[in-house]
């Protein structure tokens, strides 16, 4: 139990800082308020009416004080079991559309997309992420990135058991939208084909020059068979122009398009949900 203290004209005031819940005190094993007083308290002891306005507006301020930092501890309990998502940054306008329609309640926390392209530096990002929200929301965190995302070696396996936290069941970004458990080992066993949604086009493509494809940017892409286009969120018609562009680019033809929305991506997180709901 805390007790808060104060000095006003001489006397010195100490109360319990009891748990103010619904407006009253909780039993204190000493009197909530207690006077002591000092030898030079005399003089306001004869004026002790007056006193009391000033202990009086000072315990209101600490009465308010404690209500305060009750509520805001409450506030952060409650911002604490709400889970914690990190993810691919890949991922971030599917993940965003999913919490503004209520269909997910998370805590989002995005890491750049263009980290896929050194894993050393991925796997460093998350570590340092991982570190600070197991400190905040530790048993609460569920990982958004694919199996083999830092590499053919249970890189990913591994620094998920370091940290005990729940991943998604998925392969890699692309198995996540089309909702993991390996399904994209089943539509390309072959790893023939090249996978875009509007996401992935920025991060391909974004920088480069579509308009100029050479022997070089074919030869780049020689290796695959086609585009397989995947639509999340009902705007891949506005990408068109540059899928066109893609296609004179890397030398391959649209293979496929599937308008998959975004129930991939709950098939892999509501398990993910489920473990954490369940305490792994």
């Amino acid at each position: 139990m805390k007790r808060l203290a104060f000095h006003t004209r001489g006397i010195r005031i100490s109360l319990d800082a009891a748990f103010i819940m619904d407006g009253y005190y909780t039993a204190c094993r000493s009197p909530p308020i207690s006077f002591h007083f000092s030898p030079d308290s005399w003089g306001g002891i004869i004026n002790l009416a007056d006193s009391l306005k000033v202990v009086f507006r000072q315990l209101s301020k600490s009465i308010l004080y404690i209500l305060v930092n009750d509520r805001r501890s409450e506030f952060r309990m409650k911002d604490n079991a709400i889970p914690s998502l990190i993810a691919c940054g890949i991922f971030k306008q599917e993940i965003m559309r999913l919490i503004e329609q209520g269909a997910l309640k998370v805590n989002p926390y995005f890491l750049n997309p263009g980290l896929h392209n050194d894993p050393p530096l991925l796997e460093k990002a998350l570590r340092g992420l991982l570190t600070k929200q197991t400190q905040r929301n530790a048993g609460n965190i569920i990982v958004m990135y694919g199996d083999i995302c830092l590499g053919f070696q249970n890189e990913m396996a591994a620094l998920v058991d370091e940290f005990k936290v729940v991943k998604v069941n998925a392969l890699n970004c692309i198995d996540c939208y089309l909702g993991g458990q390996g399904r994209l080992s089943k539509i390309d066993p072959k790893h023939e084909f090249f996978f875009l949604n509007p996401s992935w086009i920025e991060l391909e493509f974004g920088e480069r020059d579509l308009d100029c494809p050479t022997e070089a940017s074919h030869h780049e892409f020689n290796m695959l068979k086609g585009l397989y286009l995947l639509d999340t969120l009902d705007n891949l018609d506005q990408y068109e122009l540059r899928i066109q562009k893609i296609s004179r680019f890397t030398n391959l033809p649209t293979v496929a398009r599937e308008n998959i929305g975004l129930d991939g991506l709950k098939q892999v997180l509501d398990p993910a949900l489920g473990k954490l709901s369940k305490g792994f």
